[in-house]
C-alpha cells in the first residue's frame, strides 16, 4: 500500500477523477454532501488539511482539498485527494 500525503505542485485547476464523487462540508466522510461530480469536472483548489484516509486503487490518501467551480456563488467544499488529479491543492490551509 502507498500513501500520498500531497504532491509538490501549485496547479491552476484540478480535475476529478472519480464517477458520482462528493464535495463534503468538511475534510471527513463522515461530514455532509454539498454536490457530486463526475469525472473531468474542473475544480479550483484553495488548499489541503489532514483528514479522513481514503483509499483507492491501493493508495491511501490522507489529504482533502478544499476546492470550487470557477463561477461566484457556485458550491465550494472539500473532495478527498483521493479523487482530484495530480494529488489535490498544493498549499496548506
Amino acid at each position: 500500500m502507498t500513501i500520498s500525503d500531497n504532491d509538490n505542485h501549485n496547479p491552476a485547476y484540478i480535475r476529478v477523477t472519480g464517477s458520482d464523487v462528493a464535495m463534503r462540508r468538511g475534510p471527513h466522510s463522515s461530514c455532509g454532501v454539498i454536490d457530486r461530480f463526475s469525472s473531468g469536472t474542473d475544480m479550483y483548489p484553495w488548499c489541503y488539511v489532514q483528514g479522513d484516509p481514503v483509499t483507492r486503487n491501493g493508495t491511501t490518501y490522507r489529504t482533502w482539498s478544499r476546492v470550487h467551480l470557477a463561477a461566484v456563488g457556485d458550491p465550494e467544499g472539500w473532495i478527498s485527494d483521493a479523487y482530484l488529479s495530480n494529488g489535490g491543492a498544493d498549499n496548506p490551509c
